[in-house]
C-alpha cells in the first residue's frame, strides 16, 4: 500500500507540473534597502559678542535718546496738548531735567507751538562713562536733524528748520539696571554733523 501512495503522490506532482501552467520562479523576498541618512547639521545662531561697559553704555544711552525724541515728537505733534504724552515724556527724564523740560512745555503751550514731521537722531559717539556705587552716567553725543520737520506757531508754519546740530545728552542708569534716563542736554560748539 505504501507503494501506491507514493506512486499517487508522484503522479499528482507530475500532473501538476505538466498542467501547462508555467510558474515563474519566485524571487526571494526583498527587504527595503535602508539608506543611512546623515542628519542636517544644526546651525546654532552666532551669539552676539559681549559688549564691554562702555559699548553697553553707548548702546543703551543712544536707545534712551532715541526714545526721548520719539516721545518729544509726539508731544510737539499734538501742539503740546496731549497730557498723556506730556506726562510720559516728563516721567522719562531725570528729576533735575524734568523741571527744565516742564517749563519748556508750559512756554510752548503759551506760545501755541507745534510741529509736523519727526526728528532724526544719529549717534556721534560716547563722550564719557562713569560708574558710581549707586548709578552710572554717560554722555552720549548725537546729531539732531529736524530738516524734515515743519515748526508751527498757532498752527501755521514758522520758518525753516535749523540745520542739523550736535547735542550731548547726559544719561544715567541706577545700579539696579533700570531704564537709562535723560538728565541733561548740552549744546556742542564747533561740531558739525
Amino acid at each position: 500500500m505504501k507503494g501506491r501512495i507514493l506512486a499517487a503522490a508522484v503522479a499528482v506532482a507530475l500532473v501538476a507540473g505538466c498542467s501547462g501552467g508555467t510558474e515563474e520562479p519566485t524571487a526571494p523576498p526583498t527587504t527595503p534597502t535602508v539608506t543611512p541618512t546623515t542628519p542636517e547639521p544644526t546651525v546654532e545662531p552666532t551669539p552676539e559678542p559681549t559688549l564691554g561697559p562702555e559699548e553697553q553704555a553707548e548702546r543703551d544711552g543712544f536707545a534712551s535718546v532715541q526714545h526721548y525724541y520719539a516721545l518729544f515728537d509726539e508731544v510737539r505733534e499734538s501742539n503740546y496738548t496731549d497730557e498723556r504724552a506730556i506726562t510720559e515724556l516728563l516721567d522719562f527724564v531725570g528729576a533735575g531735567y524734568r523741571q527744565v523740560l516742564h517749563r519748556y512745555v508750559e512756554n510752548a503751550q503759551l506760545q501755541k507751538w507745534g510741529q509736523e514731521g519727526a526728528t532724526a537722531v544719529s549717534l556721534l559717539g560716547l563722550q564719557s562713562h562713569e560708574v558710581h556705587e549707586t548709578y552710572s552716567q554717560s554722555v552720549i553725543r548725537v546729531c539732531v536733524d529736524s530738516t524734515g520737520v515743519t515748526n508751527l506757531v498757532d498752527g501755521e508754519p514758522a520758518g525753516p528748520p535749523p540745520a542739523p546740530y550736535a547735542l550731548d545728552y547726559v544719561v544715567s542708569t541706577g545700579a539696579d539696571g533700570d531704564v537709562p534716563r535723560i538728565d541733561d542736554e548740552q549744546f556742542v560748539e564747533g561740531v558739525t554733523c
